[in-house]
């Protein structure tokens, strides 16, 4: 992780700026993909109320807590954070062959 510390200032017009635009009114409810929202029942409560306001407008959004992790959860809570991620897929996996996608 150390090594890659330097792209974060970069990520800086993606997340503060929107520059794609995602947080423009009616954005999110046009998402036509199941989005798993995760955090830690240990990080700070604004992570759960961001959560909980992008669940509110993602149309195909499920909030997954995992208890005693705290922002960090892929590295401390690896199998946890996996099996999420897991579900996730599969959701979309059956989403694309009930729609005979390949």
């Amino acid at each position: 992780m150390t090594e890659r510390v330097h792209m974060v200032p970069a990520q800086t017009p993606a997340i503060f700026d929107d520059n794609a635009g995602l947080l423009r009114p009616g954005a999110a409810e046009r998402a036509d993909m199941p989005v798993t929202l995760i955090r830690g029942a240990q990080s700070l409560e604004v992570t759960r109320q961001i959560n909980h306001a992008l669940a509110q407008r993602l149309p195909d959004a499920h909030e997954v807590t995992i208890g005693g992790a705290g922002h960090m959860s892929p590295v401390t809570h690896a199998s946890e954070t996996a099996e999420a991620i897991r579900s996730l897929v599969e959701k979309a996996e059956e989403r694309v062959n009930l729609r005979g996608c390949h």
